[in-house]
């Protein structure tokens, strides 16, 4: 086989955003009257979406009902969203050395908030194209995003690899018929990925070469 293209999933993947994720969760809950939730339990209810997040979050401060917690979080991180986040080591290099392979992101975070950071961080121009869980009507893991990437580079689903730290993105890429990689230094852990059946599991994306390179001498 043969990798021509590589969806990235983008917090806990390429970027560690964490703490201005549970910056943005906590102010939201300052702003609602309720109780701060431990960062460490924030970390744990990310990768599903803004929705899920702040619903779960919401709850575990003792909150009923999300309210106006949505829009409470969107304007406080579309503002905040790069104070703390950076770019996991070796991210760079790996997608500089992946100069032959098409690139996309694809994430449940809004697409405005994923465009602002790829910009943000100057690694935009390095990927064909960028969508988020609000580009379409269904976010991972539904394949859609995953298909509709794949449709506008013209690659199949037998030579692209998506790559991500947690089980929503292996199973979106074995239900879009890709292959797999999951990332341990992310927000999962190991026993998560393992459990969603990633075809390989990394703990450094520097890896990634190896895997492609691996997948390349299997033709």
């Amino acid at each position: 086989m043969e990798i021509k293209l590589i969806i990235f999933d983008l917090d806990g993947t390429l970027i560690d955003s964490k703490v201005d994720i549970a910056n943005g969760v906590n102010f939201t809950l300052r702003e609602l009257n309720l109780k701060e939730v431990p960062d460490e339990l924030i970390y744990t209810y990310v990768g599903n979406g803004v929705e899920p997040l702040i619903r779960r979050a919401v709850e575990s401060a003792g909150g009923n009902g999300i309210g106006n917690a949505l829009d409470i979080f969107r304007a406080y991180y579309l503002e905040h969203l790069l104070d703390n986040t950076v770019l996991y080591p070796n991210v760079i290099g790996v997608i500089k050395k992946l100069s032959g392979i098409k690139k996309a992101v694809v994430s449940n975070k809004s697409e405005r908030f994923v465009k602002k950071i790829l910009s943000g961080l100057d690694i935009a121009k390095y990927f064909e194209i960028a969508l988020g869980g609000d580009s379409l009507k269904n976010k991972k893991p539904h394949p859609d995003t995953i298909n509709l990437v794949m449709e506008r580079v013209g690659i199949s689903p037998k030579k692209t690899l998506i790559v991500g730290d947690s089980a929503v993105d292996i199973e979106c890429g074995k239900r879009a018929g890709t292959y797999t990689c999951g990332v341990t230094y992310g927000y999962r852990d190991k026993k998560e990925l393992i459990e969603a059946g990633a075809d390989w599991i990394i703990d450094d994306i520097g890896k990634l070469i190896n895997i492609i390179m691996d997948a390349d001498g299997r033709r």
